[in-house]
């Protein structure tokens, strides 16, 4: 069990630093605004692993 939550944190970490690199480069998105983007993916990610596991 716990396996499958580290690997969700893993993956919604990877994705929340490459869509705040493109947000960046757009000029869309703060340096800070990388903690808010990561706790979106990191939600999404345990939601989904949650619905999956129940």
């Amino acid at each position: 069990m716990i396996n499958g939550l580290v690997l969700a944190v893993l993956i919604a970490a990877i994705l929340a630093y490459v869509v705040a690199r493109a947000g960046r480069r757009m000029g869309l998105l703060t340096h800070k605004s990388w903690i808010a983007v990561m706790t979106v993916f990191v939600l999404a990610l345990l939601a989904l692993w949650a619905g999956h596991v129940a």
